[in-house]
């Protein structure tokens, strides 16, 4: 969870002065929860496993030692030979987790998730809660399989820390893959794994020995991201075994990571802007946004940025400079989730006026809790064999020229492959892999790094596939819309019927402006006293965040709210929709893309119920400490 993060901007006068501190301690109210799906590790009980022959796979399942929020787990390892060729030598444990099946009517056929990066463990991400309510609903009738990659996870991880926090912030900023850092990395790792060993097609004849060892014939492949690429390579290699398969922000064989992003990038920022002028706060607030952004692009060409800020992480001011390059290319971790995009009028603003504080603010929280879910050893193990190689300066200039962020992505990922030890992939891996079985595919129309026309040439071999777009969906996006289609899939086994209506309901989270953060007094004024004060303490991994709400009664008998949240030191945070009716308590926060449901117990004391805020949902439980002013109780 972000805490206690605030920047200053350096004034003509030379004296720093603490600068929009309210706005900076809301911000980090609505981030707290966004990628915290993503940092927690979960752990397994290893248990001993004899050595074996790749012939015969043996693997025992038992309670897990760091279950997450699946008291029911049940985990294990898989020796596999870390070279499957030469079927000899070092072996390495592949970390398994199996959620089992809550319906009496279970099916025979599971459900294999795979995720992104490339860098993150299924297992690892999974175990830790991202996607609960999805995982629920698939459980009522099926099993689920979480395998932990080679080289990620629990799986013979290969961490590579990009940017170190002794580093500071400037590292955030400086180069994407820093060549002391990958060279450090490559000499470490290879002291206990051959770094050729670790691409996607090796990795998928493991995941079939895990479906051969857990005794599945036919299976379910659900993959996001990357975990995409990771399902096809598998429908091609193990197509017999091969039932439905569900494609989330699609990155084909033939994607050429990161080529495509300068014009996904672009592409996100259009439709961005787009709804800014829709929406009439942000419009009225940034009526120049291009502007700012042009502004933007030619204050950093000219000299880049520099200003002071509060390192989040060590509480230490910490001068940074920051380039046109390192601005454009941060961009991509803003625009990920409409739960961070909703930021950037706000902070393009400001930075086309010469204020980019609050920008290295944003990108100094997200981006470090993005790294620590991904084993970047892994990650460059796979792109340096299977993408950067294959695009060509003619690729490079088409693809890149013109746009925002140009072609730094690629040029930083062929210095780092430089000096990483290359598998040898055949032209023939990115061969658009044909499949006839079912397939759902789900792209955000607007994804910074899949978007949408990746996953139209894709389908054009898969007969049996629907691609389905979310106007406002970006690379991740989650909803109970999507969770019920991919759950109807499943159980259907069939894209082509399915209702698919409810993704026209989606609605991009409201844009953030100066307005918008302002702290609100209750209808009284500031004097006035609440009704009842409820506190609560919202938990996320390790970290908890203190919340007070406080419910006032006008004259009318209307039910008026605020939120504090003291751990930020921010008080006044507007609850835009509050109701206690039949003894169930709902609100809505719109500044945070948040709300709450909880069950009022019969004494009037306790609710308890579940916070939710993008693509979270955790448990948070509200108990009454105060009665006051008003016109009695609720």
């Amino acid at each position: 969870m972000i805490r206690d993060l605030h920047f200053v901007r350096v004034q003509s006068t030379g004296r720093p002065q603490l600068a929009r501190m309210t706005w900076i301690r809301l911000l980090l109210l609505i981030l707290a929860l966004i990628v915290s799906n993503y940092i927690f590790c979960s752990g397994v009980l290893v248990q001993s496993a004899p050595p074996q022959t790749q012939d015969t796979p043996a693997i025992r399942l038992g309670p897990c030692a760091h279950p997450g929020i699946y008291p029911d787990a049940r985990c294990g390892i898989l020796n596999v030979f870390e070279n499957r060729s030469a079927r000899t030598g070092r072996q390495i444990s592949l970390n398994v987790a199996v959620l089992p099946a809550l319906g009496s009517d279970s099916k025979p056929d599971p459900v294999f998730i795979l995720v992104g990066g490339p860098g993150q463990g299924a297992a690892d991400v999974y175990l830790a809660g991202a996607r609960k309510d999805q995982v629920a609903s698939i459980r009522a009738h099926r099993e689920v399989v979480l395998v932990d990659q080679r080289g990620t996870g629990g799986s013979h991880a290969l961490p590579c820390v990009l940017y170190p926090r002794e580093a500071g912030m400037q590292a955030i900023f400086g180069d994407l893959f820093p060549a002391d850092i990958v060279r450090a990395c490559r000499d470490s790792l290879s002291k206990d794994a051959d770094l050729t060993q670790y691409t996607t097609s090796i990795a998928m004849d493991d995941l079939d020995d895990v479906r051969a060892a857990l005794g599945y014939d036919r299976i379910n492949v659900q993959g996001g991201s990357y975990g995409t690429r990771a399902a096809l390579v598998y429908m091609r290699q193990h197509p017999e075994h091969v039932r439905a398969v569900v494609l989330e922000g699609v990155a084909p064989t033939d994607y050429k990571l990161p080529l495509p992003v300068a014009r996904a990038v672009d592409h996100a920022l259009d439709r961005l802007i787009e709804d800014c002028v829709a929406e009439p706060a942000c419009r009225e607030a940034y009526p120049f946004l291009r502007a700012d952004l042009t502004s933007v692009a030619v204050q950093l060409e000219k000299q880049p940025a520099k200003f002071q800020a509060l390192n989040p992480a060590t509480k230490k001011l910490e001068t940074i400079e920051m380039s046109r390059r390192a601005f454009m290319d941060r961009l991509v971790s803003v625009l990920y989730s409409p739960d961070t995009s909703r930021f950037l009028p706000y902070l393009i603003h400001h930075a086309g006026q010469g204020d980019f504080g609050p920008y290295a603010a944003v990108v100094a929280s997200v981006v470090p809790q993005l790294e620590a879910g991904i084993s970047r050893g892994m990650y460059l193990s796979v792109v340096c064999a299977e993408d950067l190689p294959w695009i060509s300066d003619a690729d490079l200039k088409k693809e890149t020229s013109g746009s925002l962020t140009g072609d730094e992505r690629v040029l930083s990922g062929r210095a780092a492959c430089k000096d990483w030890p290359r598998a040898d992939i055949s032209a023939d891996f990115l061969q658009p892999v044909k499949s006839p079985a079912p397939v759902l595919i789900l792209s955000g129309d607007a994804d910074p790094v899949a978007p949408s026309w990746i996953a139209d040439a894709a389908a054009k071999f898969l007969p049996n596939s629907r691609h389905v777009v979310v106007r406002y969906g970006a690379h991740t996006t989650s909803s109970p819309c999507l969770d019920r289609l991919i759950t109807n899939f499943f159980d259907t086994g069939t894209a082509k019927s399915l209702d698919v209506s409810c993704v026209n309901d989606f609605k991009r989270p409201p844009f953030l402006t100066d307005a918008s953060v302002k702290p609100q007094t209750p209808p009284g004024g500031a004097n006035s006293v609440p009704s009842e004060v409820w506190q609560g303490v919202l938990q996320a991994g390790s970290s908890s965040l203190h919340l007070i709400l406080k419910i006032y009664r006008t004259p009318d008998g209307k039910l008026f709210a605020l939120l504090d949240s003291p751990d930020q030191s921010t008080n006044g945070i507007k609850v835009d929709v509050i109701s206690t009716d039949k003894g169930h308590l709902h609100l809505v926060i719109n500044l945070f893309g948040a709300s709450y449901d909880g069950e009022i117990s019969a004494n009037g004391h306790d609710a308890h119920g579940t916070w939710k805020q993008g693509a979270s949902s955790l448990p948070l439980d509200f108990h009454l400490s105060e009665v006051g002013g008003g016109a009695g109780r609720l």
